[in-house]
Order: C-alpha cells, then sequence, then structure tokens
C-alpha cells in the first residue's frame, strides 16, 4: 500500500467517524420554549431542556426591526416535536443545530431544504451564513 492510498483511506476512516459522531448526537424533543427566531428549547427524552440556535443562520433580536415577526414565523413549532441534527456548541453551550418538525415518528428527510432553518431563510426573517447561500 503506498502512502497516497493510505492517506486516502485515513481520510475516509476520519471523515465516517465524524459524520458517526454527529449522528450520534441528533436528538427528539418537545419544543417547549421558543427564545427568538433562532434558538429554542427542546425538551429531550431525559427530560432535559436544551437550548438550541439554529445553525448557519442568524435572526434579528426581539428588540430590532422583524425581531418579533421572526419569532412569531416559527410559533407553529410551541409543543410540537422536533429532531434536532446536532452541528456543535456555540461559545454559550447552546447546541447548534439545524431543526426538522416531526410530523411522524419516523426520522424525517433531511435534506436542508426541509428544514425549518431553511424555511426561515426563505420567508425572509434571517439572513444566512455564506454557504447557506447557494441553497436558496
Amino acid at each position: 500500500m503506498n502512502l497516497n492510498t493510505t492517506l486516502k483511506s485515513l481520510a475516509l476512516t476520519l471523515s465516517m467517524s465524524v459524520v458517526a459522531t454527529a449522528a450520534q448526537a441528533d436528538f427528539v424533543g418537545k419544543v417547549v420554549r421558543i427564545s427568538d427566531g433562532d434558538t429554542i428549547t427542546v425538551l429531550n427524552n431525559n427530560n432535559e431542556q436544551i437550548r438550541v440556535r439554529f445553525n448557519q443562520i442568524d435572526a434579528p433580536e426581539k428588540s430590532q426591526a422583524f425581531g418579533q415577526k421572526s419569532r412569531q414565523n416559527i410559533s407553529f413549532l410551541h409543543e410540537t416535536i422536533v429532531y434536532v441534527q446536532e452541528n456543535s456548541k456555540d461559545r454559550y453551550g447552546r447546541t447548534l443545530g439545524t431543526i426538522f418538525q416531526m410530523r411522524t415518528n419516523q426520522v424525517p428527510n433531511l435534506n436542508i431544504v426541509n428544514s425549518v432553518n431553511y424555511k426561515q431563510v426563505k420567508d425572509g426573517y434571517e439572513r444566512w451564513i455564506r454557504k447557506f447561500e447557494q441553497l436558496l
């Protein structure tokens, strides 16, 4: 096995382990609070309340123009079950995630265009971070 093949194998193994680790952090829970247009609190199966900030997007604060409208646009999530695809944590300890509304007991289609994150941007209540632009 030459060095190039070894490096490719290592890269593939590492990328698969990162994907597996990320998938293990995903969770399902009930939305118990909507803080603003990009932050919710989810009660998980262990009865823990987890603050989740929508990944890759930014909503206006409640006191800023359209801040309340952005929050109202996701009010349909309150008391519903969501699937959170966890990406990482932010500097405040919040989970950064992509949010999908559960309509059945099955894992939803995890394509980004089916996410609440995408809906907020599409509806004009959030701005996207650069790499999100290609999806619009």
